[in-house]
């Protein structure tokens, strides 16, 4: 079934190709995990959300993340899955104690950010969380670009002229960024996946200080802030 087509309400062409482009690109080789262990940390974090009661169960994509991935991990998929406000830096020591490195831990935190936006999507439109594609073959990238200590838990790639050809891998271009990007700047890809969603579903970064502009037909710009504001507070984000 096409993604969302069970859906109540008509969704815009373009969020309908992200979504399926992030589905997609979750079954294959990141740039630290292979392309199953992409798939088990999906599926962990969905496992999580639906003991707790969170969204529906979703069938497997044959992938059984309590096989391919050790329990530490499934532990720090579970609470950026269930309460990612609730994260210490307790918790990201405690994943490099237990030997996952910055890059790991950096693609583990976009993978769950992003299909847990994927499937509360879903489930405010009235639709299936989205059925996965079977895991594809390839290596890792293992790349790393030139990062900084910048104040965050682990190194992040300095938005601007700093940056070099490094910020433009992972920012799409030498502007400023905000730290709500640079945070996943550590594996580029991941940060770029960041910015294709808010680009699309919020706004483009360009037009953020544009507060004429509204990226969403019937509800203007000020409506959209006070809906993204009452959003971070229920969830309790630190930003």
């Amino acid at each position: 079934m096409p993604v969302y087509a069970d859906a109540l309400v008509p969704i815009p062409p373009s969020w309908v190709a992200l979504h399926a482009s992030e589905i997609d690109e979750f079954s294959h080789a990141g740039t630290w995990l292979t392309g199953e262990e992409r798939l088990a940390t999906v599926e962990g974090a969905r496992d999580a959300r639906s003991r707790a009661g969170l969204q529906l169960a979703v069938p497997r994509a044959g992938i059984a993340p309590e096989e391919l991935l050790p329990d530490d991990s499934l532990g720090l998929i579970a609470r950026l899955a269930v309460a990612p406000g609730a994260l210490t830096r307790a918790d990201y020591a405690a994943a490099r104690a237990a030997g996952m490195s910055d890059g790991e831990y950096v693609e583990t935190v976009s993978i769950v950010s992003r299909v847990v936006n994927i499937d509360v999507f879903a489930r405010g439109v009235g639709s299936l969380p989205p059925r996965l594609a079977a895991a594809a073959g390839g290596e890792p990238a293992s790349d790393s670009p030139r990062a900084a200590p910048e104040g965050a838990w682990l190194p992040t790639v300095p938005a601007g002229s700093a940056g070099g050809a490094d910020a433009v891998r992972a920012y799409g271009g030498p502007s400023p960024q905000p730290f709500i990007y640079r945070a996943l700047s550590l594996v580029p890809v991941e940060s770029r996946r960041c910015i294709m969603g808010g680009d699309a579903q919020y706004l483009p970064l360009d037009r953020f200080m544009d507060f004429t502009y509204s990226h969403h037909e019937g509800l203007t710009r000020v409506q959209v802030e006070m809906i993204a504001a009452r959003v971070s507070v229920l969830n309790d984000c630190f930003y």
